[in-house]
């Protein structure tokens, strides 16, 4: 059975901006861009797009590319964070045509790896509006 462990009610706000080319920007100055072998969302992405859908090693590419965002979330320090705030960027590509290299980008996933890691430490993770985002990440710190 999962335990449920309390949430925070004594810290910072942290802001969290997800993006291709960095992949976590944090309003604690933290950003994350590449792992130890050198491997960034954008390059794991744009191998995504190289290769065949349905294909063995597309699915070793999208592997890895959960992998990332594992590590990626695995690196944010919440140490003394209450609260964590994200963009909520949910229809991004609604009814628009995006290249395919941009359709590999999956915040969906990285959320849920990140709402996951939050929960294990008692950290609330709220997503706020795009256009009221940067105002609110500026006001938290």
């Amino acid at each position: 059975f999962p335990v449920t462990i309390p949430l925070k009610t004594e810290g910072k706000v942290l802001g969290i901006d997800i993006g291709k080319k960095t992949a976590i920007s944090c309003s604690n100055n933290q950003t994350i861009c590449e792992d130890p072998h050198g491997h960034s969302y954008t390059s794991i992405c744009n191998k995504l797009a190289r290769k065949k859908k349905g294909s063995k090693n597309f699915k070793q590419t999208v592997v890895h590319r959960t992998n990332y965002l594992n590590w990626v979330a695995n690196q944010i320090n919440l140490d003394g964070v209450k609260r964590v705030n994200g963009e909520n960027i949910k229809n991004l590509r609604r009814s628009k045509r995006t290249s395919r290299k941009m359709t590999h980008w999956n915040y969906g996933e990285f959320f849920d790896v990140l709402d996951y890691k939050c929960q294990q430490q008692g950290v609330l993770v709220v997503k706020l509006n795009p256009s009221n985002f940067l105002f609110q990440r500026l006001c938290s710190t």
